[in-house]
């Protein structure tokens, strides 16, 4: 954890620098190492309780655990990491691919022969009918209105019977400027692939979508992992020749795998 933490403070240090004149007394690193910081804690009032430490001791866990030197306030933290592209953090998930290579974590992730299983899956962290932006996606309610919103597709290594999992890059899922349709999962599951594929492929992996990921004739679509023929291929790297016998074979992995008969291998 503290060389994580040492990495994610070096990387934040390196943000862009919107300020402009004097910068203050208030290093870059400071500003996302407080936004990490309330995810960590998984609590949005851990910042303010800080500050009140800082103030009457001269000192607050945010030093003590995170290796701030001051707090920025909220709004100071919204200006200067809004306009930071998430592609700044990609050498910490570069990180965590890295470790997913060594021994002992191969051990505690790796099932069905050494294989690695990464889920897909979409998150909404942002609606309103009120507040938009150019890269909202929109959809209409029941009650008429326009809901304005932001999702990304997540990408975690899991594990059956492991206590904790590992993100992966996301990809944000979000309209671009002169775009005609609405961008959307099915989407975001191909340049997450495009950008990724080729640098986890060592850890032999097995990609785990829902069923937007195997929409088949209900639609009239094609399944994702038939639009790309590259895609298809480690989608279900087992199956997906349309071999009846090894999609039986993995079926049947699957299923040993669900009621606890295969563990770690």
């Amino acid at each position: 954890m503290p060389s994580l933490l040492q990495e994610l403070k070096a990387v934040c240090g390196g943000f862009p620098d919107m300020r402009g004149g004097r910068k203050g007394n208030i290093a870059r690193a400071d500003f996302g190492l407080s936004a990490f910081s309330l995810f960590f804690m998984q609590s949005e009032s851990f910042l303010s309780h800080q500050r009140a430490l800082e103030q009457g001791h001269s000192r607050s866990n945010c030093q003590t655990l995170f290796g701030m030197e001051h707090i920025p306030s909220d709004n100071y933290i919204r200006d200067n990491l809004d306009p930071v592209d998430p592609a700044h953090l990609q050498p910490l998930f570069n990180r965590m691919e890295g470790c997913l290579e060594e021994p002992v974590m191969r051990q505690a992730f790796q099932r069905l022969g050494g294989r690695t299983l990464i889920a897909w899956d979409g998150t909404e962290y942002f609606c309103s009918y009120k507040i938009n932006c150019p890269h909202c996606l929109t959809r209409k309610r029941n009650n008429g209105k326009v809901e304005s919103y932001h999702t990304l597709l997540a990408a975690t290594v899991v594990a059956p019977g492991a206590n904790r999992v590992v993100p992966l890059m996301p990809e944000f899922i979000a309209n671009e400027d002169g775009a005609e349709k609405q961008d959307c999962e099915r989407t975001a599951v191909k340049r997450w692939f495009g950008k990724h594929g080729t640098r986890v492929k060592n850890l032999n992996p097995v990609y785990l979508g829902d069923g937007e990921r195997a929409n088949f004739c209900v639609s009239g679509r094609k399944p994702v992992m038939e639009e790309d023929g590259e895609l298809s291929e480690r989608l279900f790297p087992f199956s997906w020749g349309h071999d009846g016998g090894k999609l039986g074979v993995f079926q049947g992995q699957i299923n040993q795998l669900e009621s606890g008969v295969i563990g770690g291998e």
